[in-house]
């Protein structure tokens, strides 16, 4: 199917299936019978793997052109098959299978003075066993996730995600969980135009970054979605579990390449020079100034990443800015007012120029 959509020759599938009278919808009753399997709690390596294998007949079915006169998606079924996903993204990153077995225990209660038995009671006792993940099925289970990868970045060139905001919510949360798989300082920002440069990506948080990158070209929804749920985390330094660090703990250098990777990710969507994606980003800087902790460590990085993402933007947004800043300064939270405080100097420092009169 996928090489079908390479090839442009989706119409003769369909053709095929209508020759054959074949209902499409049962293939997706299939796929979506193996995703069920594959997220059962408690089920060996194997059928996850069938989970994922129906993950992908199914965004693959939905990848082929003429999908939408079938019905073949639903959003329903799309959430299931990233659920899937993101499981196997769980697997891959703890290394490990959870497996719950029904242990059948046997009580002896006894009289008190001569201890003899008078009843027995089967009790079930429910206890966790951690499996360790083999290479050889860790190395499978990557493959099989890259294959799954490549469908979906054939499905990000359709519009089908415009009208379903929770699966919008499911992909970028998706998405921000496999960048965790293997990020680093060394991770590609870039953008992929065909399918062939995005498989010869090497890393996963490479596929992710190139993913978010055909998810806000094709208009699916508004930005926020991508931005709300995986940039501004970042830029705000909190943790994976979007948390802020306890007071004794300062940001460690992770969160640091984090941002560094986020700036130049926005810097790369301004020079699109897409005018709704730069008042997204504007709207997002403006969410960080309310979201910022209340805390000097946090007020100093988070100003900084502030200021570097307005370096970016067009003067006309800057000023936008600046008349916002002026809004807030008389806000009633004092933590707003602090990261204010915090802003104006290296704020006028870097801007000024934009202000000052000839």
């Amino acid at each position: 199917m996928l090489y079908a959509e390479k090839t442009n020759s989706s119409t003769e599938i369909w053709h095929e299936i209508a020759r054959k009278n074949f209902d499409a919808k049962k293939l997706c009753i299939f796929a979506w019978y193996l995703i069920e399997r594959g997220l059962q709690p408690d089920v060996a390596c194997e059928d996850r793997k069938v989970g994922l294998i129906g993950s992908r007949i199914y965004i693959s079915l939905c990848c082929l052109s003429g999908a939408q006169a079938f019905n073949i998606f639903n959003d329903y079924l799309f959430q299931r098959a990233l659920d899937q996903l993101r499981l196997i993204r769980g697997l891959l990153s703890s290394g490990h299978l959870s497996i719950t077995n029904n242990r059948v225990d046997i009580v002896q209660n006894t009289k008190s003075k001569n201890k003899k038995p008078f009843a027995v009671n089967n009790s079930r006792v429910k206890q966790t066993v951690f499996e360790q993940l083999t290479l050889e099925d860790g190395t499978e289970l990557r493959y099989m996730l890259c294959d799954v990868l490549d469908s979906l970045f054939v499905f990000l060139n359709r519009d089908l995600l415009s009208s379903a905001q929770q699966c919008l919510i499911s992909l970028a949360v998706f998405l921000q969980q496999l960048m965790q798989l293997d990020f680093s300082e060394k991770t590609s920002l870039l953008q992929c135009k065909r399918l062939s440069d995005f498989q010869r990506l090497r890393g996963f948080s490479d596929r992710s970054f190139a993913l978010m990158h055909r998810f806000l070209d094709n208009r699916h929804a508004v930005s926020g979605v991508v931005y709300g749920r995986v940039v501004m985390p970042r830029l705000l330094f909190w943790t994976f579990e979007n948390t802020v660090l306890p007071t004794n703990a300062h940001p460690p250098k992770l969160m640091t390449t984090y941002k560094e990777a986020m700036l130049n990710f926005i810097r790369l969507r301004i020079e699109k020079n897409s005018e709704e994606e730069i008042f997204t980003i504007l709207l997002v800087l403006q969410n960080v100034c309310f979201r910022c902790p209340d805390r000097s460590d946090y007020r100093a990085k988070v100003a900084s990443s502030v200021i570097e993402v307005l370096a970016y933007l067009p003067p006309k947004h800057i000023r936008d800015f600046a008349n916002f800043l002026l809004l807030i300064g008389a806000n009633s939270k004092v933590a707003v007012r602090g990261f204010v405080i915090e802003i104006a100097v290296p704020f006028v420092k870097q801007c000024g120029k934009l202000f000052s009169h000839p």
